[in-house]
């Protein structure tokens, strides 16, 4: 005859069983409730830009497009200023805003949206993350009307 009592010091096949769902279950709540969280800081931040991306020292972390455009062009007035040619016959001062000079604000900004917003959700996680703690630095360009 087997004696059905529990051996002292071992737990019962019902605590094995517990014991077994609590180290699986534990660690899957974790990753849901992190992933859930990262879910939902991102989708605060639709229409926006993302924490830690600037354009050279103008810092665009949760602007809008609109705000981020003025922004970048409150910052660096491409357009103020002059080129002075200097001839036989005397200097010529010609007007940066003559030819159109100024920051390229669609295309940084639109850099600046997308910072950050890769395609899966682990990698996305990870360059927002990354991104929230060193920042993202994206060069200021300038362009030029070509017809003026």
């Amino acid at each position: 005859m087997v004696d059905a009592a529990p051996v002292a010091g071992r737990p019962s096949r019902r605590r094995r069983v517990l014991l077994a769902m609590l180290v699986i279950l534990i660690p899957v709540a974790l990753v849901g409730a992190v992933a859930g969280g990262l879910l939902a800081w991102d989708a605060g931040y639709e229409g926006r830009v993302l924490p830690g991306v600037h354009v050279g020292e103008a810092d665009l972390s949760g602007l809008d497009r609109s705000q981020a455009a003025a922004s970048i062009e409150a910052a660096y007035p491409y357009q103020d200023g002059r080129v002075v040619l200097r001839t036989p016959d005397g200097d010529v001062a010609i007007p940066y805003a003559d030819f159109g000079r100024r920051p390229d604000v669609g295309a940084l900004v639109d850099e600046a949206m997308a910072s950050g917003r890769v395609a899966g959700l682990p990698e996305r996680t990870l360059a927002q993350l990354r991104q929230a703690v060193e920042g993202t630095t994206i060069e200021p360009r300038v362009v030029l009307d070509e017809a003026a």
